[in-house]
C-alpha cells in the first residue's frame, strides 16, 4: 500500500505595533485525516489593507468566501483554477460591500492527493522549504516587480529599477479592486515530498524574516515550535512600524 503524506500544522499571529489586527487566516480539515484524504487540506492568509477603511472587514470576507467555496469544489476538476475563481468571487463580494474602501491580499493553498495547488493576489508570501532551501512560490504584486518587468521589456538591464524608491512595495493588485484582480497561481500542481514545509504568511512575516532565520525556525519536528520561534524573532527585532503578522506552517511527512 502506498504511504501517504500527513500534515503537521500550526499558526502564529500578532498585531505588531498596529492598533488593530487586520489579518485573517483559516484552515479547513487540518485535524481530520479522513477528510484530508477525501477532500484535501485548505490553508490561507488574508492581509487586510491597513491604509484602507475596511481592511479588517475585507480580510474576513475573503477568508469566509474561500473556505465556503472550498467545501463545494469539484475534486475531479482542476482545483487550482477553482481556487483562482474563488478569489475572484471574493473580490466581487468585497467590492460590493466596501465599494473600494477596503481590500485585502490573499495567499491560499489546497493540499490534495500529495499535490499543492496555490493562488495569490498581493504581496503576501508562500514559501516552500525543501532540502535546506527556501523557495518563494508566488509572485508579489507590487511596484518593485512591475518596474522589474517593465525595465526588461524595454531592454534596460538594471534588474532593480527604483529600488530605493519608498513606493517600490506599493501594491499593484489586491482583492476588492474595481477591476478584476490578476491572480497568480500554479497551473501545474506541485508534487509534495517528505519533509517539505510550506509557509503561508502576511508581509509582516515575509518582509521581516530572512531565509536564514526561516531555516533556523524550522529546525524542529513540530510546526508549533517553528511558529513559536518565528514569533520570538519578530518580537526580538521590534521593528518600528511592525505590521500585523500572521503565518501558517504546514510540515509534510510520512
Amino acid at each position: 500500500m502506498k504511504q501517504l503524506l500527513s500534515y503537521n500544522v500550526a499558526n502564529l499571529q500578532g498585531k505588531g505595533s498596529r492598533e488593530y489586527q487586520e489579518d485573517s487566516f483559516g484552515f479547513v480539515n487540518a485535524l481530520d485525516v479522513t477528510e484530508i484524504r477525501i477532500n484535501g487540506l485548505f490553508a490561507a492568509v488574508a492581509d487586510g489593507m491597513g491604509g484602507m477603511q475596511g481592511g479588517r472587514e475585507a480580510s474576513i470576507l475573503v477568508m469566509k468566501t474561500l473556505m465556503a467555496d472550498f467545501e463545494n469544489m469539484d475534486r475531479k476538476a482542476h482545483l487550482g483554477l477553482q481556487l483562482a475563481q474563488s478569489i475572484l468571487h471574493a473580490g466581487d463580494l468585497v467590492y460590493q460591500m466596501l465599494r473600494g474602501a477596503g481590500g485585502s491580499t490573499i495567499v491560499a493553498g489546497i493540499f490534495y492527493n500529495e499535490m499543492l495547488y496555490f493562488a495569490s493576489v498581493g504581496d503576501s508570501t508562500i514559501w516552500l522549504v525543501r532540502d535546506g532551501e527556501v523557495i518563494h512560490l508566488n509572485e508579489p504584486h507590487n511596484m518593485k516587480l512591475q518596474r522589474y518587468h517593465e525595465s526588461f521589456s524595454a531592454g534596460i538591464m538594471d534588474p532593480f529599477p527604483g529600488r530605493r524608491d519608498l513606493q517600490s512595495y506599493a501594491l499593484t493588485q489586491h482583492v476588492g479592486m474595481r477591476e478584476e484582480a490578476k491572480v497568480d497561481m500554479n497551473y501545474r500542481p506541485l508534487r509534495l515530498e517528505n519533509k517539505d514545509v510550506l509557509i503561508f504568511c502576511s508581509d509582516g512575516v515575509g518582509e521581516v524574516l530572512t531565509e536564514e532565520e526561516v531555516l533556523y525556525c524550522l529546525d524542529s519536528p513540530l510546526a508549533s515550535d517553528a511558529c513559536a520561534r518565528m514569533e520570538s524573532l519578530i518580537r526580538q527585532k521590534d521593528l518600528p512600524g511592525q505590521d500585523n503578522y500572521t503565518a501558517l506552517v504546514i510540515k509534510c511527512s510520512y
